[in-house]
């Protein structure tokens, strides 16, 4: 993600102005920075270096991460924007301050919260899905239809679906909100997540079949009172129907009933729920879904061979190998086995020493198929040329996707993913070879211990 360059220029120029400095002074207190450099920035033009933007926030008494972002606040309204919700947030602007609410309350005595912003960043996704905690999968359980039929309705991707169902994803355009909204008769804030008002579940015999699975438990109300913590008497006007429970309530009173949440609601008003109580058992509901369930994971299995099987034919990198410690593991085979540069390039189609000095200084890196050719003299793999040991591609791979300073902090990191692979893996996989097959798992197990050493507690 890349800073708004005139948002950064305004944050600069507040600095200037709040010391009473001229652009000279300015510019003399920044390594002697010219005045056209200065404007530059000013003008929205460029960003200062590094070395100068923390001059700039020493200066200022402030940080980087305010320079180029802002308050934490704004840093996560850009990343949000920037990971697909632009939409979204535009539709709903109160969400980037929720979110910097929720990880105030539960972080600021883990991070400083007023710089490197960028690694509370999976902290970010993952507290969007909570804070926008929507009501999916409740509507659609409590639809008594299944997510086929729901997704034919709608005209939302079975996928998708499933996906919003799970808590994977959320919809991340008002469209669909709406669509969904208005399939299940609610506000869109309240399936959201977002309104906690108490929406009528109108129509519903909810007191009705409270009352009938209470006694089936042979239960008085009394001892269901009890149960839920709740006076007698709000159990009696429940199950009279004068009052309708919160979706927190009915949720609590499924589990003291043991019954799925579909089991308390009968809509009266539709024809389409021909269902005896009997019947919604909560294994006979799993069932209902088994078979949707399983084409999903199939589906998704077979996606994901897929994609692993053209990683394999294309030879697909999604990272450029160190070409310095490509060059010393290629002269560390060659020293090894006591060549020179011709003989060696002999055993490589003839390649020339001119070929093979380009190698070793690490300007370039030999063709896929030179590679093959130097791990087989070598009696190694492509993949360790390339990378070196699974331990050292680990750490390329944290580093590539963004976790640079936190590899920096807690150098162990790696090697612990590494072991865990190593434990779990070591049967199904090659884990000499073959390392890119691994991102998904590394990025998983890496998760795992970040999340820990944040006590970021992840919803299953």
């Amino acid at each position: 993600m890349k800073p708004n360059l005139s948002l950064t220029s305004e944050r600069i120029r507040k600095i200037i102005e709040s010391k009473g400095l001229t652009l000279e002074r300015f510019g003399d207190l920044i390594g002697d920075t010219p005045i056209s450099s200065v404007n530059n920035w000013l003008r929205g033009v460029s960003l200062p270096n590094k070395n100068r933007l923390l001059t700039i926030a020493n200066i200022g008494n402030t940080s980087v991460d305010w320079i180029k972002w802002g308050t934490l606040e704004e840093y996560i309204a850009s990343y949000l924007i920037d990971s697909g919700y632009e939409l979204y947030i535009k539709d709903f602007p109160e969400i980037p301050y929720k979110v910097f609410k929720d990880i105030q309350e539960k972080y600021s005595d883990t991070f400083s919260l007023d710089k490197d912003y960028e690694l509370l960043n999976p902290i970010i996704k993952f507290t969007i899905g909570g804070v926008t905690l929507n009501r999916i999968k409740f509507y659609i359980d409590s639809s008594k239809k299944t997510i086929k039929q729901i997704s034919t309705e709608t005209g939302i991707n079975y996928t998708t679906l499933t996906n919003y169902y799970r808590g994977e994803r959320n919809p991340r355009n008002t469209e669909t909100w709406n669509i969904l909204a208005d399939y299940f008769h609610v506000p869109v804030s309240y399936l959201m997540g977002l309104d906690e008002t108490n929406v009528e579940l109108k129509n519903l015999n909810i007191g009705n079949n409270i009352k009938n699975i209470r006694k089936s438990k042979n239960m008085t109300q009394t001892d269901f009172a009890e149960l839920m913590g709740l006076s007698r008497s709000y159990i009696g006007d429940l199950e009279n129907n004068r009052r309708n429970p919160s979706i927190k309530t009915l949720e609590a009173i499924a589990r003291a009933l043991d019954v799925p949440i579909v089991a308390l609601i009968n809509d009266s008003s539709t024809d389409n729920i021909v269902e005896p109580y009997e019947s919604l058992t909560a294994e006979n509901i799993l069932l209902k879904q088994e078979n949707e369930e399983l084409k999903y994971e199939v589906e998704s299995l077979r996606k994901r061979l897929y994609e692993i099987q053209q990683v394999v034919n294309q030879g697909a990198e999604k990272m450029i190998p160190n070409l310095k410690d490509v060059s010393k593991r290629i002269k560390y085979i060659r020293k090894k086995l006591g060549m020179t540069m011709e003989q060696f390039g002999s055993h490589l189609s003839n390649s020339p020493k001119s070929t093979i000095a380009t190698w070793e200084s690490g300007r370039n890196i030999p063709s896929q198929k030179k590679l093959q050719l130097i791990a087989i003299v070598g009696e190694t793999t492509t993949d360790w040329i390339k990378w070196g040991t699974l331990e050292e591609y680990i750490t390329s791979y944290l580093i590539g996707i963004g976790y640079e300073l936190y590899i920096k902090d807690f150098p162990e990191i790696p090697h612990k993913v590494f072991k865990d692979i190593q434990e779990k893996y070591s049967d199904t996989f090659s884990l000499d070879k073959d390392y890119e097959l691994l991102d998904s798992i590394i990025k998983n197990i890496f998760t795992k211990y970040y999340s820990k050493e944040f006590e970021v507690t992840q919803i299953p």
